[in-house]
């Protein structure tokens, strides 16, 4: 494993096996506290594929599908970070995993954002008229940058950022930019409940939308340990 792999302790040559840490790993997207979260994510992504398939599909249709799946994803990147890690092998396992399935969440974002822009662009429609499309392109634009600075702080911190401990130290503002990202998501995901498209075609409820986020929420932050990030420490 070469230092340029990971930003860890050198207790990370570990003598659990990959299947074992993997095993370890995964077991936070189902156990515990993750249940309430995973019940919360179903609510919000079923509501929304619920709304859109029980219409006629569209072009326009594949922006809340993608969405979604983006929405869905990034609470999995979350979940598998939390709790801690038990040990430094597990950390390196949680987050290859962890980055992942973050840009598997972006890739479905930026696929949601392009279907957007060209049927847009195709209808001669504006371009951020609304709320939801201003909140909209501000999270696009985040998500991708905190997703690009937690890989080169992981995987390329000598290149990006001149040493190993440097890179450490910007994985705390990566982690709360991540939270600030989620929190963005889940105020975007409101605002497109007063979008035209909504109110005429697919009426989703809030009354499945925000007790869903309001799980999500509650537990994520229960589960997160903010007082390790010591942002201006």
């Amino acid at each position: 494993m070469s230092d340029r792999q990971n930003l860890l302790p050198n207790d990370a040559a570990s003598t659990e096996s990959q299947a074992e840490l993997k095993r370890q790993t995964l077991s936070n997207l189902y156990t515990g506290s993750a249940v309430p979260v995973q019940i919360g994510l179903l609510l919000v992504i079923g509501s929304v594929l619920y709304g859109v398939l029980t219409t006629p599909i569209i072009l326009f249709s594949y922006h809340p599908i993608f969405n979604s799946l983006g929405f869905f994803l990034l609470g999995q990147g979350i979940l598998i970070t939390q709790p801690e890690p038990r040990s430094a092998a597990q950390k390196q396992v949680g987050g290859e995993l962890h980055g992942i399935l973050n840009s598997l969440s972006v890739l479905s974002y930026c696929i949601g954002a392009g279907v957007i822009l060209y049927n847009k662009e195709k209808n001669h429609a504006a371009h951020f008229y609304s709320w939801h499309g201003t909140f909209g392109i501000i999270t696009y634009v985040a998500l991708v940058l905190v997703m690009l600075v937690g890989a080169a702080q992981f995987w390329w911190p000598i290149e990006v950022f001149g040493s190993i401990h440097k890179g450490r130290a910007i994985y705390k503002f990566h982690r709360v930019g991540g939270y600030l990202v989620w929190g963005l998501t889940a105020f975007t995901i409101l605002l497109a409940l007063e979008s035209d498209f909504n109110h005429n075609a697919l009426h989703i409820s809030y009354y499945t939308i925000v007790p869903g986020l309001a799980l999500v929420a509650f537990f994520f932050f229960k589960r997160a340990n903010f007082s390790r990030m010591k942002i201006l420490g």
